[in-house]
């Protein structure tokens, strides 16, 4: 399960496992699922926090940085990462390409459109709001009235 944290993204073992899941071959297999608490990174069942939190983890995300509980078993996987791939750094660019396919994935599946207008119409508001109590204070000055 990842969380806003990915912490996951920072362990070796786990990095090796996540390359290891997206190579097999997919005839009848439904691929990695990511989950959070939210849901399944996949189908869009995250937060935004999440997905954000990921995304920063997934830029800097590198086999060589990770860590393992024991040296000799980040040894391993490096020796076989650079064995079955050539290099650490396509197997960053894998495990990131796969992750952004499905961060893409997610995002078309939450509605950042309507946020936006949401948004857009309550700085709408806000602004005909402050307009109307300017032009109430400059008319109502001499009376000594204030708008907040």
């Amino acid at each position: 399960i990842l969380d806003e944290s990915a912490l996951p993204l920072t362990r070796s073992w786990c990095l090796f496992e996540v390359l290891q899941t997206i190579q097999l071959p997919q005839a009848g297999f439904a691929g990695l699922l990511f989950c959070t608490a939210n849901g399944v990174l996949n189908f869009g069942g995250t937060s935004v926090e999440v997905s954000m939190g990921i995304n920063k983890k997934l830029a800097m995300l590198s086999l060589e940085n990770s860590s393992a509980t024991y040296k000799h078993d980040k040894d391993m996987i490096s020796s076989c990462v650079i064995k079955e791939l050539g290099s650490l750094e396509v197997f960053n660019r894998r495990v990131k390409e796969h992750f952004h396919d499905t961060l893409h994935r997610c995002q078309s599946q939450v509605e950042f459109a309507a946020l936006f207008t949401s948004l857009r119409h309550g700085m709408s508001t806000s602004a005909t709001e402050e307009a109307v109590c300017e032009d109430d204070l400059a008319s109502n000055v001499s009376a000594g009235e204030v708008c907040i």
